[in-house]
């Protein structure tokens, strides 16, 4: 559990930080990988979406070994410059659906990304 019963966050080793924040977004061309028939176009699987990656990255980054095939995938998807983000499964939460945006291609593409902050402080809105 992330919330103790106070509404604070539960510390421990098993918890990532945890940031929370309201964007307002407009996304055209996302790339759903979360869905079967685009996995089986992409050659990929869910099992493969949801392996470890990042001993693998770092293995690379080492130059001893290849790039983990998630990370070669969203290289491919950024470098096509026609879609602005991925939908993927997480690898450490089950039925957990995360985000990827590109967010050098918004411009370009007609997206944008606006941060919600009623305070008035930290307001801000890609592109």
């Amino acid at each position: 559990m992330v919330f103790d019963p106070a509404g604070g966050v539960q510390p421990g080793p098993a918890h990532d930080p945890l940031l929370v924040f309201a964007n307002k977004v407009r996304l055209p061309n996302v790339l759903d990988i979360c869905d079967p028939e685009v996995q089986k176009a992409l050659g990929t699987s869910d099992a493969e979406l949801k392996a470890p990656w990042l001993r693998a990255q770092e293995r690379h980054k080492a130059g001893m070994g290849p790039l983990p095939p998630t990370q070669e995938l969203g290289e491919a998807a950024c470098a096509a410059r026609v879609i602005l983000a991925l939908r993927y499964p997480s690898y450490r939460h089950m039925g957990v659906r995360n985000l990827v945006v590109f967010t050098d291609h918004l411009a370009a593409l007609g997206g944008q990304i606006v941060m919600i902050d009623r305070s008035g402080v930290h307001g801000q809105s890609l592109p």
